[in-house]
């Protein structure tokens, strides 16, 4: 009799991808793990196999979440071209993901929510901060490097374009049915790459 496969690395982002679903339409508190398996198509005791409670599960979609967009971010470190056409284009992914997966705003205002009183879910917001924090002003960093942008601190420039991300979210979540606001944000960013170009 041959081994069983092992199929984590299918179930985990199935379960993952279901979790943020029922936690965007149920909200954190209301989203039971009954819900999640039967989004997921699984049985409960499957999805119990790889997160031990609500808790543990929520950890891990809050990871999942916070965690897109970095890849693209560390591939303008290593790849050749234009730093700022780069930079744009990322923008616009981000805003294309963000307008396809308009739910998902509604769960980060939860998870913040949820990190003011949990410990380990503000520090893992404030782990990823840190990090795109970084990433991006190794960015912006490159560009002064190449000399597409002037001599400027590479850090605040990152911090201007995280939070005008985290603003736009903001306007975005109080007006869900304004398309214009992802449009703004990346003319916004673009003024801002715009000021501190040398072309």
């Amino acid at each position: 009799m041959s081994p069983k496969p092992n199929v984590s690395a299918e179930r985990i982002p199935q379960i993952l991808n279901a979790a943020l679903a029922v936690f965007a339409a149920k909200g954190l508190n209301r989203a039971t793990m009954s819900d999640v398996a039967e989004a997921a198509g699984l049985s409960k005791a499957t999805v119990y196999l790889y997160f031990k409670d609500k808790d543990d599960l929520i950890y891990f979609a809050l990871l999942t979440s916070l965690e897109q967009g970095f890849g693209n971010l560390e591939g303008i470190l290593v790849s050749g071209g234009e730093v700022k056409s780069q930079i744009l284009d990322w923008v616009q992914e981000i805003a294309s993901q963000m307008a396809e997966s308009a739910t998902n705003l509604s769960i980060g205002f939860e998870f913040y929510a949820l990190a003011n009183r949990r410990p380990e879910i503000r520090e893992r917001i404030q782990k990823y901060f840190q990090q795109y924090r970084q990433l991006l002003s190794e960015v912006i960093q490159k560009g002064i490097t190449q000399g597409e942008f002037q001599s400027v601190e590479a850090d605040s420039i990152a911090v201007a374009i995280i939070a005008l991300f985290e603003g736009f979210n903001v306007l975005w979540f109080t007006e869900p049915n304004d398309a214009s606001w992802l449009s703004l944000l990346a003319n916004t960013i673009k003024l801002l790459l715009d000021s501190i170009s040398l072309n």
